[in-house]
């Protein structure tokens, strides 16, 4: 997975960390591939507990409660993702805002979610996105967005967002 900014660098994490992480292959392939420290969150205990087990630094979190109170640590971390995780939450731009004030400065943020037209009760999604409704979110909380995909496959469609926090600000000096 490369991270690439608008001028074609490549952006190597320095801690990546990721929301929603039910397996260890994204948080293994940083710590190997780039020997970078990894951490997650995730709303399953049993996951939570064999990351540690594994020795990844791993907390429970269920985004529907998170508040300026109650928010996940992302401080050191500059590369984020959260794939196939704020469909299940009721109020995903609350989330998004909260997870943007986690944040360091110039931290990047993948997202990807399913697009749906009405909640899906099967999989536990109770937030329907649409087109364009994850990068409007992002946006509007203060991401800028580097890049955007769209996906189809029989039966199954899903947005992917990169953005970045604070990226405007630095970039025009």
């Amino acid at each position: 997975i490369e991270n690439k900014r608008q001028d074609g660098k490549t952006i190597f994490p320095k801690k990546f960390c990721e929301i929603g992480f039910r397996h260890l292959k994204l948080m293994k392939y940083y710590e190997e591939k780039h020997s970078v420290p990894a951490c997650g969150f995730d709303i399953c205990d049993v996951s939570v507990k064999y990351a540690n087990h594994k020795g990844y630094e791993a907390e429970c979190f269920d985004l529907n409660y998170i508040s300026p109170e109650n928010n996940i640590d992302l401080s050191g971390s500059n590369l984020v993702m959260c794939y196939h995780v704020l469909e299940h939450v009721v109020d995903p731009l609350h989330a998004i805002k909260n997870i943007f004030d986690a944040m360091d400065d110039l931290t990047v943020f993948h997202v990807e979610v399913p697009l749906e037209n009405t909640p899906n009760v099967k999989y536990g999604h109770v937030f329907p996105f649409h087109k364009q409704d994850l990068p409007a979110m992002l946006s509007s909380v203060g991401f800028d967005i580097l890049g955007l995909a769209y996906h189809q496959a029989p039966g199954y469609a899903y947005e992917r967002v990169i953005a970045i926090k604070n990226f405007g600000s630095y970039n025009r000096g």
